[in-house]
C-alpha cells in the first residue's frame, strides 16, 4: 500500500488566556509540509553519545525556514535499557525524552521535534549501551 501526501496544512496557534505563547515547537503561522516518508538517517550511538542530523532541505522540505520536523525514530540492536532525546541542535538538550528502549525489542516512535537554526536536530543517547536510531522523516513546520 502507498500512502502519498501532497496537501499543505495551515496551522496557526492561538495564545493562552494570559497571551503567551504556546511552548509548541511549531510556531504561530507555520504550514505543514508533507514529505514521502524517507530515511533521514540511520545513526549508530554509543552509551551518552550525541549525533547530528540535517533536516532543512531533505526529502522536499525547503532548506531555510523550517521551525519543526516530524520524524519516526527506531531503535534497534538494543543491549540494555535506555532512551533517545531528540532536540533542536544548538539549543539545551531537554529533561523528556522521545523514546525508550529495552533489550530484544525494536522499540519506534513519532516526535515532533523543533530544529535548529542551521536546519539539523540533535539525537542524544541517553543510556549507557550503543544504540543504532533509525530516523525517518514525515514532514515538517515551515513558516513563510
Amino acid at each position: 500500500m502507498s500512502l502519498i501526501r501532497r496537501a499543505v496544512v495551515s496551522w496557526r496557534a492561538k495564545p493562552d488566556l494570559t497571551g503567551a505563547r504556546c511552548g509548541h515547537p511549531i510556531g504561530i503561522g507555520s504550514e505543514f509540509v508533507p514529505t514521502p516518508v524517507a530515511r533521514l538517517a540511520e545513526v549508530k550511538l554509543a552509551g551518552k553519545q550525541e549525533a547530528t542530523v540535517k533536516v532543512s532541505g531533505e526529502d522536499g522540505l525547503p532548506s531555510s525556514g523550517i521551525s519543526a520536523a516530524d520524524v519516526n525514530l527506531q531503535a534497534s540492536g538494543v543491549t540494555g535499557v535506555g532512551s533517545v532525546v531528540a532536540y533542536a541542535d544548538g539549543q539545551a538538550r531537554p529533561g523528556t525524552t522521545n523514546l525508550s528502549y529495552t533489550p530484544g525489542i525494536t522499540s519506534s516512535g513519532a516526535a515532533l521535534t523543533p530544529v535548529g537554526a542551521d536546519g539539523d536536530i540533535d539525537l542524544y543517547n541517553a543510556g549507557g549501551d550503543p544504540v543504532t536510531v533509525f530516523v525517518d522523516l514525515v514532514g515538517g513546520y515551515y513558516q513563510p
